[in-house]
């Protein structure tokens, strides 16, 4: 009776006691049932009055799940983003809080072991702050009695650190995911290295837009985390060091990064790699051959809004052709305008998107017409967005109304029959440059024999001369001689 009349009291009570505050109003929503929603959002709480009002509030949501009869109150989502809090000083007592974030504040620093009074935490959220590295240290995440917290996920997203500490995260050994995307890294520090390879558990790590162009290879030999993104960043070409990430790798994001061309060694060792992420790239021209060879366990590929990639190498999958694992490559608003049918294993790919890109449609693209006409009878929107752009009497038709256009010759024109043409055209062209040099020399030689020969002609002509004067003057010495004998 008792217990009734205090639940009775509670929901009648506690209303008014939220009311009583005044000046700020906190949001309680329990409709979700595994998560129970606090969110102190948008409440203009400051240095001077946040610690109060989240102590509040917690402890009318205690009341509140106790007098609802809740079976299951240990996972509590508390939202205190958007506000212009400076300082995190230690937190009230809230032990059923699992998920906390201070989103969006004016956050610089950190008392010692802020969270230690939070013993279920595992999310937190301090992204979109002002943290630098010289303000937070180690004791910053030290838990009850110098333990480690049970913290699983942390985003430091957003804020203001050129480097991190090298015993940062010493007491966050439970660490599974760490964002560190948006600062200004622009290079990893010895210390940087050391600190993020004490998380032995990591399997998720985020260094998106943090200027970086280059990885040494010691860092990636002492981390194992299984996804990774990289997007938003320098790099002019796959990173090498990724390789030593192999056995362990499984996702990996090189969005918007400078690299001009993959080929076969950018991502060699990265067997165990399965999804793949290679958009907006605006420097990128082409996947040479055997580009994805490596990737054997490959099953998504997402390779799209690359304006410059005008060529991707008949082979460029040619690796995986042997056990094929890929299930879904997107390569849409790319420059494409030829792709061989040879390059991919199309009965063994649930989705294949291409749209968006510039076709040239002639009999190398009569093999897409036929796999966009059969993909239309399961779905009706296939051919959205796979248009022509060239020849240009079929510029903007969609590619399925262009069947009598695509009537293919009796040596089929692919892509690969162009290449095999330019490379013949340019070979062609080498042996007859050489001939001509070949035979421009020999007539040079040739002319040089001849004038030598002329030369000496001339030199043996002027000797016979001579010689014959003195001939015809020792003849007419001689008949001299002979006449006067018989005059004798």
């Amino acid at each position: 009776m008792k217990l009734k009349i205090q639940s009775i009291f509670c929901i009648l009570f506690v209303p008014y006691v939220t009311q009583a505050r005044g000046e700020i109003f906190c949001h309680e929503d329990f409709t979700n049932d595994q998560i129970i929603e606090l969110s102190c959002s948008g409440k203009n709480l400051n240095d001077g009055n946040y610690w109060d009002t989240l102590n509040t509030t917690f402890y009318e949501t205690e009341l509140s799940i106790r007098a609802k009869n809740s079976v299951d109150y240990r996972n509590i989502a508390f939202y205190v983003e958007n506000n212009r809090i400076e300082s995190l000083n230690v937190l009230p007592f809230m032990p059923t809080v699992a998920t906390l974030s201070f989103k969006n504040n004016r956050l610089v620093s950190g008392a010692a072991s802020t969270f230690h009074k939070l013993p279920d935490l595992k999310h937190l959220d301090l992204s979109h702050n002002y943290f630098k590295s010289e303000f937070l240290t180690k004791y910053f995440f030290k838990g009850k009695d110098n333990e480690a917290l049970k913290l699983e996920h942390l985003n430091l997203a957003y804020n203001s650190m050129s480097s991190l500490p090298e015993d940062l995260f010493f007491y966050l050994t439970n660490l599974i995911s760490l964002d560190l995307g948006y600062n200004p890294l622009s290079f990893l520090t010895k210390e940087t290295i050391s600190a993020i390879s004490q998380l032995r558990k990591l399997q998720v790590l985020s260094l998106a837009q943090t200027q970086l162009s280059y990885i040494p290879d010691v860092f990636f030999s002492k981390i194992s985390v299984r996804s990774l993104y990289l997007n938003g960043n320098y790099f002019a070409e796959i990173p090498k060091s990724l390789r030593h990430l192999g056995n362990h790798l499984e996702y990996l994001n090189l969005n918007d990064n400078p690299v001009h061309e993959i080929d076969s060694q950018s991502f060699v060792g990265l067997s165990n790699l399965r999804e793949l992420d290679m958009n907006a790239m605006e420097a990128l021209t082409s996947i040479r051959e055997n580009a994805f060879s490596p990737l054997v366990s490959l099953s998504i590929l997402r390779c799209s809004y690359n304006p410059l990639l005008g060529s991707i190498h008949p082979t460029a999958f040619l690796g995986l052709k042997q056990n094929w694992n890929l299930k879904e490559i997107f390569l849409d608003d790319n420059n494409l305008r030829y792709l061989a049918e040879e390059t991919v294993e199309l009965k063994k790919i649930n989705i294949f998107s291409v749209r968006g890109n510039p076709w040239n449609c002639t009999c190398s693209l009569k093999w897409l017409y036929q796999y966009v006409k059969e993909r239309e009878k399961h779905d009706p929107e296939a051919n959205i967005g796979i248009r022509c752009k060239y020849p240009e009497k079929l510029f903007k038709r969609w590619l399925l109304n262009v069947e009598k256009m695509l009537k293919c010759n009796e040596t089929k024109e692919t892509p690969s029959s162009h290449h095999f043409i330019r490379s013949s055209f340019v070979f062609v062209s080498i042996i007859i440059i050489i001939l001509f040099l070949i035979l421009a020399a020999l007539y040079f030689c040739l002319v040089e024999i001849r004038q030598k020969l002329n030369t000496i002609d001339r030199q043996l002509g002027s000797h016979i001369s001579t010689a014959a004067k003195y001939k015809r003057a020792e003849l007419r010495d001689n008949d001299g001689i002979l006449d006067t004998s018989e005059n004798d």
